[in-house]
């Protein structure tokens, strides 16, 4: 929230944000919206009707494309460690 506000204070045209939280961000998104600065959202969902627009990401298709590019490029060797990031993302159901 904090870098989003001084985003805001610096006076931007846009805001492109990847949110940890769907509800943690409203403050700021709305306060942004209202002093015209553009807000989109995206790959994770923020529950605010004053999104300028929301981008949505498919994480098999990224996945699959992350998959194909390492199997080619390490020639199909190699050992290859996955961390899937916290609980509840979109890439641990895919």
């Amino acid at each position: 929230m904090q870098q989003i506000q001084a985003v805001i204070d610096a006076n931007t045209d846009v805001i492109i944000v990847d949110a940890g939280s769907p509800t943690a961000l409203d403050r700021v998104v709305g306060q942004a919206c209202r002093k015209g600065i553009a807000v989109i959202s995206f790959d994770s969902p923020i529950h605010t009707d004053q999104l300028t627009t929301k981008i949505e990401v498919s994480a098999k298709s990224w996945g699959d494309a992350t998959a194909n590019w390492l199997i080619d490029t390490l020639g199909g060797k190699g050992k290859i460690l996955v961390l899937n990031g916290p609980a509840g993302i979109d890439a641990q159901a895919s």
